[in-house]
């Protein structure tokens, strides 16, 4: 009901727009700086019913969104590299460590006084994160599997912000490629080197 009811104000809302539109035509006195304020206008009066539209929306308890369930929470090579990672730092490590995988940077880092600074890490993860257990979960090393996607220009932009991001805050962030994961002495190599210096 409700969203109908914002349909006919809307409607009628465009229809005085037009009417007074036409009536300044007719008196010939429509000159620049009308049709900018009625263009203004009109998008003020488009932007508050789509924002009222939305809010309608999304308080109604009858409304969900469509989802579909993942048929696997890992990739091919993601699955693998959790796999070995797991076994290297409990056969080498004991109980010290222990892995994550997909952690968002909110749940690393946090902004200080700059709430856009939230935004610009809510959405983003890395693959894998590894906390020393023994010292609160601190985390000490995270880990990064790129593949093909990992060239595209969005996402190279994204790898970029997230290696100044760990530079800074001096936590070290290590990328490992999909060709890498089945050299077991590699991954072993690079993980002894990251954990021991």
């Amino acid at each position: 009901m409700k969203k109908q009811t914002y349909f006919l104000l809307f409607l009628y809302n465009r229809y005085i727009i037009e009417y007074v539109y036409l009536v300044f035509i007719k008196m010939e006195i429509l000159s620049k700086y009308y049709r900018i304020l009625i263009i203004f206008v009109v998008i003020i009066a488009l932007a508050w019913f789509l924002k009222n539209r939305s809010e309608d929306t999304e308080d109604n308890d009858s409304y969900f969104p469509n989802y579909k369930r993942k048929q696997y929470f890992f990739s091919y090579h993601e699955l693998e590299l959790y796999k070995l990672l797991n076994v290297l730092l409990k056969s080498q490590y004991w109980e010290k460590y222990d892995i994550f995988p997909k952690v968002r940077l909110a749940d690393i880092f946090e902004p200080t006084g700059w709430k856009k600074g939230l935004s610009k890490i809510v959405s983003k993860h890395v693959d894998f994160l590894i906390v020393d257990c023994q010292n609160h979960a601190d985390p000490v090393l995270a880990i990064e599997l790129n593949g093909e996607s990992h060239n595209s220009y969005v996402q190279a932009k994204s790898d970029d912000f997230k290696n100044k991001l760990f530079n800074e805050k001096w936590l070290k962030l290590i990328t490992i490629n999909n060709n890498e994961v089945q050299n077991h002495e590699r991954i072993k190599e690079i993980l002894n080197t990251s954990l021991n210096n």
